[in-house]
């Protein structure tokens, strides 16, 4: 039966109640709380390195603007390991000190990129001690607004580019391999590891492009927040990633940017979930009976692309989609995978367990109110 492996900076115990929160899932998913000792704190991003776990960690003991961050730098990240091989992740250390605000990870042969805006950093173990001592800037986006939504990512493409997105609405420049290109709109970017000119992937007057998945042919999708000014149960969603495409809202910051249309949509409407992460998952780990009950039935009778897991900040739940081609676009059945009841519990992240074909899902807690 598949397993939904919770990481919570609120739960300190092996029970599915703590307090009056109550984690809820299927009959036929279960839950099971993974703890450490001494506890992650306050996580909001994670990736495997092998079997061990880095996890980026917020050390929230102050009230700070994220831009006195850049100064005080008070982040780190932890790596987590199972060191008795009895499936649980009981130990905890410190890689990495000294980091600003810090919002993804990438593990890398040799070294981490993290996305720290206005920057995406990259961090080396010179001396091969397991502690990544080393800061140098990859990428400088070079703006950092109120609540730091400037860069998320890094994530490593299918044809081995990094991406990265763009969000807020400041103003950056990019040198192309076609010219300096200056605007204040969101993006899907990308350039080679070794660095060079940025390629645009697509242009958005959304607030806030957060994550992406890619497919096993190369394409993929992403989730943000903001691709509607808010009605009539439309504002976030799941959107095929299309290359040059320009999705919605109609912004003032689209002005000049180029399309043959009108302005591209999410396949799924999300409403206010403001959803945090989306990840592939193995198929054969999660069989169909586990699968939603959706209403669209070209999803039903077309070839699965993925199945992705979504975790949905707003909604404080993760839920699986199955995709499926739908001409050149996508469709999708969903379900409910894992639903909260406690207003300070936030899944922001969701990724496999290589170990076991398990989900790991970090719950960040409340103290995100930039």
């Amino acid at each position: 039966m598949p397993c939904l492996v919770l990481l919570a900076a609120a739960l300190v115990c092996d029970t599915l109640r703590q307090g009056d929160l109550v984690l809820q899932s299927p009959d036929d998913v279960q839950i099971a709380v993974e703890t450490t000792s001494p506890p992650v704190h306050w996580p909001v991003a994670a990736a495997w390195q092998g079997h061990d776990l880095l996890v980026v960690e917020v050390n929230w003991t102050s009230r700070q603007p994220v831009a006195e961050q850049l100064k005080t730098r008070p982040h780190q990240i932890v790596r987590l390991r199972d060191t008795n091989d009895d499936g649980h992740l009981d130990e905890r250390t410190i890689i990495a000190r000294d980091l600003p605000f810090t919002e993804g990870i990438l593990v890398l042969d040799d070294s981490l990129l993290v996305t720290a805006p206005p920057q995406i950093l990259r961090l080396s173990d010179d001396d091969g001690d397991g502690t990544y001592e080393r800061q140098t800037p990859w990428y400088d986006g070079g703006t950092l607004t109120y609540c730091a939504n400037d860069l998320h990512g890094p994530w490593m493409g299918p044809e081995g580019w990094v991406y990265w997105t763009k969000g807020a609405f400041a103003e950056q420049t990019y040198e192309t391999a076609d010219g300096v290109r200056t605007d204040e709109a969101a993006h899907v970017l990308r350039r080679r590891l070794e660095g060079g000119p940025v390629d645009i992937v697509l242009t958005a007057g959304m607030d806030n492009p957060v994550d992406l998945a890619f497919f096993d042919d190369g394409g993929g999708l992403f989730c943000g927040t903001y691709f509607h000014h808010p009605g009539e149960g439309r504002r976030d969603g799941l959107a095929q990633l299309v290359v040059d495409g320009t999705f919605g809202k109609p912004h003032a910051v689209l002005a000049g940017a180029e399309r043959t249309g009108p302005l591209l949509s999410p396949f799924v409407e999300l409403g206010p979930a403001a959803p945090a992460a989306v990840s592939r998952v193995n198929a054969p780990q999660w069989p169909p009976l586990v699968l939603a009950r959706g209403t669209d039935s070209d999803a039903t009778n077309s070839e699965v692309a993925a199945l992705i897991a979504l975790a949905e900040f707003n909604l404080q739940r993760v839920v699986l989609h199955r995709l499926a081609r739908n001409g050149a676009g996508l469709s999708s059945q969903h379900r409910e995978l894992l639903a909260g009841n406690r207003v300070d519990f936030h899944p922001v992240d969701v990724l496999e367990d290589p170990r076991t074909g398990d989900l790991l899902v970090l719950d960040t807690g409340g103290w995100y109110d930039l």
